[in-house]
């Protein structure tokens, strides 16, 4: 069940990609009708990936990312530059787990900071958003995502893709 949801995840982040990119510049984010949820963990982080399709003849480099979303104590972004070479792009994952998918600690010892990492002409990068829930009790939602970044001007990709951690041991994304 639990890997059918990872890659049902990634299935419908890669369905919805073609959606977003920003004012003219060249990195595509997932499109805004996208929506993926998470069971929560007892312990341990919840992951959602995110694919930054760079479509452009020239490299970008990230600057920032800002989200905005409810019940939510903190979000962590990371990049993963080499997820899609390795075949390991993220839909949903948790670390550490019981249930590994087997290539967890391969995708955080790849995972940088977003702010200064540079993605190449042609390459998607993976997005890694760790969502920590203000409440035990009720989901936490990431309804937009802005990522920043430079290709000779400085542009904003935003995604409206919804992120959810259900409180509930089964999880429906709307």
């Amino acid at each position: 069940m639990v890997t059918s949801l990872r890659t049902a995840g990634f299935a419908a982040l890669a369905l919805g990609l073609a959606g977003c990119s920003a004012n003219g510049g060249s990195l595509e984010l997932a499109a805004d009708d996208v929506a993926l949820c998470a069971p929560r963990t007892s312990e341990g982080t919840t992951y959602i990936g995110m694919p930054l399709d760079n479509t452009g003849d020239d490299p970008v480099t990230l600057t920032g990312v800002d989200w905005s979303g409810d019940m939510v104590e903190h979000v962590e972004f990371l990049v993963d530059l080499e997820a899609e070479q390795h075949d390991q792009m993220v839909g949903t994952m948790a670390w550490p787990t019981d249930d590994p998918w087997g290539h967890e600690d391969e995708v955080l010892a790849r995972a940088i900071p977003v702010e200064g990492a540079v993605i190449p002409a042609g390459v998607t990068a993976d997005l890694l958003i760790a969502i920590s829930p203000a409440s035990e009790t009720d989901d936490a939602v990431v309804e937009e995502t802005r990522v920043s970044y430079v290709e000779g001007l400085g542009y904003t990709a935003t995604s409206r893709m919804t992120m959810t951690i259900s409180a509930e041991t089964g999880c429906a994304a709307p």
